[in-house]
């Protein structure tokens, strides 16, 4: 996501001016496809990156976020905010941070989710395949009138460090399938909903 040597700078910079001290960085992929009248009508896909930095100083909070993690950038926002925290009141605990490099860790939330397969390794063909063929058994009762089909997921890593040297790294996946249908008899519609997912792979 970020080099490693650009978040050990910025932390050592934003831990001099405040009791605590810690940055979040967050990288977001993302697919959706949409199928309707039984064809793939949209399909759309993105990464977001970001990354925040936090002050706690005398019980204030300072906060700075950016979309540029280009080093530039990072350690500028560090040092704008490093004295944006000088100038909101006397330092109680400034110190120089030395980062330990012994064992940083990663976790999955509790429970622990098992992704058994990964959506980002799944080709594209093979979900608009399942959306086509959850259509087609849709519409194998004549009653079916429309069916409108939503598959999303998404990968989210996420890393911070603090003042106190402690590195924690997590990856969390989302899966989801929405699936409406309207269906028509003797005169009268109705519809129907199911959604399934959640943090879950392909599976």
């Amino acid at each position: 996501m970020i080099d490693q040597a650009i978040l050990e700078e910025a932390i050592k910079i934003i831990s001099t001016e405040g009791d605590y001290a810690d940055i979040y960085i967050e990288e977001r992929s993302s697919l959706t496809i949409r199928l309707e009248e039984s064809r793939i009508e949209k399909i759309s896909s993105g990464t977001e990156r970001g990354a925040g930095l936090r002050i706690i100083r005398n019980f204030k909070t300072f906060y700075a976020h950016t979309d540029d993690l280009s080093r530039k950038s990072i350690l500028e926002l560090a040092r704008d905010l490093k004295n944006l925290a000088k100038i909101g009141g006397e330092v109680t605990g400034g110190k120089d941070l030395v980062i330990e490099k012994k064992n940083p860790f990663s976790f999955n939330p509790p429970p622990d989710f098992r992704i058994l397969i990964r959506p980002d390794d799944v080709p594209l063909n093979k979900k608009t395949s399942l959306l086509l063929e959850a259509d087609r058994l849709a519409r194998s009762s004549p009653l079916i009138r429309q069916v409108t089909i939503n598959y999303g997921d998404t990968v989210k890593r996420v890393k911070i460090i603090n003042s106190s040297g402690r590195e924690v790294e997590d990856e969390r996946i989302y899966t989801t399938f929405i699936i409406h249908v309207i269906g028509a008899s003797d005169g009268e519609l109705q519809t129907a909903y199911e959604s399934i997912g959640g943090l879950v792979g392909f599976e």
